[in-house]
């Protein structure tokens, strides 16, 4: 099966359809209305509508509802393709789900558990008989529509280890020729971990963009919101891991509005407005937080908020409790050693212990930073050597951490930084 692109490479001809927004809702409801053992099948005939747009749309017009007619396309391909293949589900147009042009689709459930389309889509994507790493691919590709590079910034893995992972996985799953569906009761939360993962990574791809010009895609932040909020309250997927997840989503997301400037470049954290700092979504992500101190042990999504929690909660940059960040991240290395959590570390480490320290840890780290992130480890780096007053070292690290920037708005703010850096006088 050939990975197909996914939504971002067909840009809509008309501004006023979310072409990857009706992604995610077709895929949902052909995979699940039809209980296609192979959930890619919809996802061709997903891309193939959207192309057929491209191609009739700018010289007939928009159709009076454009979803309505993605999804005759879609379903009229998926019908061809399934004509094709042997030991397939029939496709049962009686039950099929069109969605109409105002709305979200018409709430189904599979094993009587959830009633969101996506999020129903996204635990039947994480089967445990599957790696942990190929359930979160195969629900950001699926349910979110991700290309196989954003699948790989997340994953911090490369687009050909993305597609093999993706072709095993759907090769198990359709090696079954069962339909997709959504586990029940006990069966639930063997899936929730990566569920977890999946909605975070679909967060941090609109919180720093990888493939787009600008710096962040609020979009994508508030889908992943609403789906954790959605598994927090949901009596079947409840559990504290899911609000500390959504209180960790909540409260970065609050200072979205901050961060980035009238250009779309971006805005360090020291130079934010706090003023527009969504007080709103600040409340819901502490109340959020509050209700996953009900757990008897605390999991790395709940340090994870904390930390953010002490972000917000600081009146000003220089008034952050650094040394309260620092002992958050101590417990987060002891559950989750990776070389983000440890680059992160010293970073926090270097407003309590001094620049120098930092600079110790982060050198002896950045030769095992993996390839995506070589970029944040040696800006990281340069700060310290800048702080430090060795300029001209400085500015060699951030040449080094421009050329690895996977983004436009990342290159520019390196940049600046690098520009910034100038020799005092002798």
């Amino acid at each position: 099966m050939v990975v197909s692109p996914g939504p971002e490479s067909v840009p809509s001809p008309i501004a006023s359809l979310d072409f990857r927004e009706a992604w995610r809702r077709l895929v949902g409801v052909l995979t699940r209305t039809h209980r296609l053992a192979d959930p890619s099948l919809a996802e061709d005939a997903v891309q193939h509508a959207m192309l057929q747009a491209m191609r009739a749309w700018p010289t007939a017009g928009q159709p009076q509802e454009p979803l309505a007619w993605l999804t005759t396309v879609a379903r009229n391909h998926l019908r061809d393709a399934l004509r094709t293949r042997s030991g397939e589900v029939a496709f049962d147009d009686e039950h099929a789900d069109t969605p109409g042009d105002g709305g979200a689709a018409a709430p189904t459930t599979l094993g009587g558990e959830l009633a969101d389309d996506e999020l129903a889509l996204l635990f039947a994507c994480c089967d445990p008989a599957l790696p942990v790493a190929s359930q979160v691919a195969l629900a950001l590709k699926t349910v979110c529509g991700f290309s196989l590079r954003e699948i790989a910034a997340g994953l911090l893995s490369d687009e050909s280890a993305v597609a093999q992972r993706l072709a095993r996985a759907r090769k198990l799953l359709a090696a079954r020729r069962a339909p997709v569906m959504l586990p029940a009761g006990a069966d639930l939360p063997p899936r929730r971990d990566a569920a977890l993962i999946a909605i975070h990574l679909l967060f941090s791809e609109g919180y720093a963009s990888t493939v787009d010009d600008t710096a962040q895609r609020p979009d994508l932040c508030r889908e992943a919101i609403r789906l954790a909020r959605a598994l927090a309250a949901h009596g079947a997927t409840a559990h504290p891991d899911a609000d500390a997840l959504a209180a960790l989503l909540l409260l970065q997301c609050a200072w979205l509005g901050a961060r980035v400037d009238a250009q779309g470049d971006w805005r360090l954290l020291e130079d934010h407005d706090r003023s527009r700092w969504d007080t709103a979504m600040i409340a819901a992500g502490l109340a959020h937080l509050q209700r996953a101190q009900r757990a008897q042990a605390l999991s790395a999504w709940h340090l994870r908020a904390g930390i953010a929690s002490e972000y917000v909660m600081a009146p000003s940059f220089a008034a952050t409790r650094w040394d309260q960040i620092v002992a958050l991240y101590d417990l987060l290395l002891q559950l989750d050693a990776a070389p983000a959590t440890r680059l992160a570390h010293a970073v926090a480490l270097s407003y309590v212990a001094g620049p120098a320290a930092a600079l110790q840890r982060i050198d002896a780290l950045i030769a095992a930073l993996p390839l995506p992130m070589q970029s944040y480890g040696h800006a990281a780096r340069g700060e310290m050597l800048r702080r430090l007053g060795q300029m001209q070292a400085a500015q060699h690290a951030l040449t080094s951490a421009i050329s690895a920037a996977d983004s436009a708005a990342t290159r520019r703010l390196l940049m600046r930084k690098r520009d910034a850096c100038v020799a005092p006088p002798a």
